[in-house]
């Protein structure tokens, strides 16, 4: 999907921001998380209601595939914890001062 080639470009950039020292870096590597978490929430959640209501809403996204939504929320999981350790960290309150 496109915006998991976004997700993916946004990242990327932002690691190769980061790893320069670019003060831009801590902004975009917040802004990469946030969008992949984002873009994330949908498909894991969507996946996790069809699957606790035992209904297929689309058939590419079977209810019964238990793998698919535990792979979503490991994901999803993944990018919101990485946002929180990035909104953290001391480059991004550098920015605010």
């Amino acid at each position: 999907m496109v915006e998991g080639y976004l997700a993916g470009i946004l990242l990327v950039s932002a690691g190769i921001f980061w790893s320069k020292k670019l003060k831009a870096a801590p902004v975009l590597m917040v802004a990469a998380w946030a969008y992949a978490m984002g873009g994330m929430f949908v498909p894991f959640y969507a996946h996790l209601e069809a699957y606790l209501r035992v209904e297929t809403f689309r058939a590419d996204h079977p209810h019964t595939d238990l793998e698919s939504v535990i792979t979503k929320g490991v994901v999803w999981a993944i990018c919101l914890t990485c946002l929180v350790i990035t909104m953290r960290s001391n480059e991004i309150r550098e920015v605010g001062k």
